[in-house]
């Protein structure tokens, strides 16, 4: 349930806040439109873009994050394979050495 919270907590951080490559775009149409003689009136194409950016570099780390698990987890159970057999060789070992 914590975890949850945090989870939400985040995504509710991100959400509200721009990305790097949003800020940049709503600089770049703000001096635009100041060239241009006009007020700027947010969302201007290269916001837009910047935007589509961020969150396409957002998706990206997302998807490198659980293939990180994934593998992390494919790790974990290898040791585990791993372990049992080293298991199983430890009391075959123990059978020779009784003489079973």
């Amino acid at each position: 349930m914590k975890t949850l919270c945090l989870m939400f907590a985040g995504l509710i951080g991100l959400v509200a806040c721009e990305g790097p490559n949003q800020d940049a775009g709503e600089r770049q149409d703000e001096a635009a439109a100041k060239a241009a003689g006009v007020d700027y009136g947010g969302s201007g194409p290269a916001e837009r873009a910047g935007k589509a950016q961020d969150r396409a570099e957002a998706a990206a780390r997302e998807e490198r994050d659980a293939a990180a698990d994934a593998l992390e987890a494919q790790a974990r159970n290898y040791q585990r394979h791993a372990d049992v057999e080293a298991e199983k060789l430890s009391a075959q070992a123990r059978d020779v050495r009784s003489g079973r």
